[in-house]
C-alpha cells in the first residue's frame, strides 16, 4: 500500500509553529500531568511532530500533516485530498513519539475529508460500524493509585458505543471506558456502570481521584455530577478509541461508537477544576 508505512516510526519534524499549545496555556502542574493527547490543536510547543497522517482514497497515498498557527494544517489536507475522500491512518500522540493512535485497516480508518463537503472541522469521524484507533500497551496511563482526568471534545455522537476504552485483563472486562447511549454518557469501570450523565453536551471532563478519597466527577457544559467508588487499576491492556475489544489482545473490536473526536487529552492528575479553561482553548 503506497506511502502508508505503518511499520516504520516516522521522524518527528518541526512544524514551524511558535504558537503556545493548549497545555502550555494551562501551565504549571497541569502541564506536568499531561500524559496522552490527540487533537487538531497543538497541545504543547515542546511537541515538534505532526498532527496526523491522512490517506487519500483515490490512490492510497499518505501524507503527514502538521500545524499552522497552532491548528491543523487543513489547507494541505484540502489540496492533498481534493476530489476524493480522506481518512486518518495515524493520529499522533503529542505527549511523545510513539504510542500513536493507529489504524492500518483502510475500511476502519476515520474520515477527515469528504469529496463533496471538504475538510471535516469537527474532528475525524467514527462511523459507528467499524472505525477505531488502537494504542498498543501504553504504560503512561497504567496508574496504580488512580488519579486521572479525561478531556474529550466530541460532537455528533448518536449511536450506542464506546468512545474510549482501556481493556482489563481479558474479555469481557474493561478497566474503564466512556460509553454513549442516545440520552446520556456513561462511565464504566471494572466491567460495571459507575456513573451516568443525563443530557450531556460536549465537550466533557471525567476525573477520579482515589488516592486519598474515592471521588469521581463528570462535568459538561450544562452541569456536573459526582459519585464515590473504589477503583483499583491493577492491570491494563491496549487502548481503543471508538470501541471496546472483544478479546484480551485487543485484535477484534465491538460496541463501536459514532461521532467526531476532535480532542482527547489524558492527565494523570486531577484536572476537574480546569474544565472551563480547557474548554475555552479547545
Amino acid at each position: 500500500m503506497p506511502g502508508l508505512g505503518l511499520g516504520l516510526e516516522m521522524p518527528k519534524m518541526i512544524d514551524g509553529s511558535s504558537s503556545l499549545g493548549i497545555i502550555d496555556k494551562l501551565g504549571g502542574v497541569v502541564k506536568s500531568g499531561f500524559v496522552l493527547g490527540f487533537s487538531y490543536h497543538l497541545l504543547t510547543r515542546d511537541y515538534k511532530g505532526y498532527c496526523l497522517r491522512v490517506r487519500r482514497a483515490s490512490d492510497d497515498t499518505t501524507l503527514d500533516i502538521g500545524f499552522v498557527g497552532g491548528y491543523i494544517d487543513y489547507a494541505s489536507i484540502n489540496a492533498f485530498c481534493a476530489g476524493t475522500n480522506g481518512f486518518v491512518a495515524i493520529y499522533y500522540n503529542q505527549y511523545s513519539a510513539g504510542n500513536d493512535a493507529i489504524q492500518a485497516t483502510l475500511a476502519s480508518q476515520l474520515k477527515i475529508y469528504d469529496s463533496v463537503t471538504g475538510f471535516i472541522n469537527d474532528g475525524p469521524k467514527l462511523d459507528g460500524t467499524d472505525d477505531r484507533f488502537t494504542i498498543i500497551k501504553y504504560v503512561n496511563i497504567d496508574i496504580v493509585s488512580p488519579k486521572i482526568s479525561f478531556y474529550l471534545n466530541i460532537k455528533n455522537v448518536a449511536l450506542n458505543g464506546y468512545i474510549y476504552c482501556l481493556n482489563g485483563s481479558g474479555y469481557p472486562e474493561i478497566q474503564h471506558g466512556v460509553y454513549k447511549v442516545p440520552d446520556e454518557f456513561r462511565f464504566y469501570s471494572e466491567g460495571s456502570l459507575r456513573i451516568a450523565k443525563d443530557n450531556s453536551n460536549v465537550p466533557l471532563m471525567l476525573t477520579w481521584n482515589s488516592i486519598n478519597i474515592n471521588d469521581f466527577k463528570f462535568i459538561d457544559s450544562n452541569s456536573s455530577i459526582n459519585t464515590t467508588f473504589n477503583l483499583t487499576l491493577t492491570s491494563r491492556n491496549n487502548v481503543n478509541i471508538g470501541c471496546r475489544s472483544s478479546n484480551a489482545d485487543n485484535s477484534i473490536g465491538e460496541s463501536f461508537g459514532s461521532g467526531n473526536l476532535k480532542t482527547l487529552i489524558i492527565f494523570n492528575t486531577n484536572r476537574y477544576a480546569d474544565y472551563v479553561l480547557i474548554s475555552s482553548l479547545v
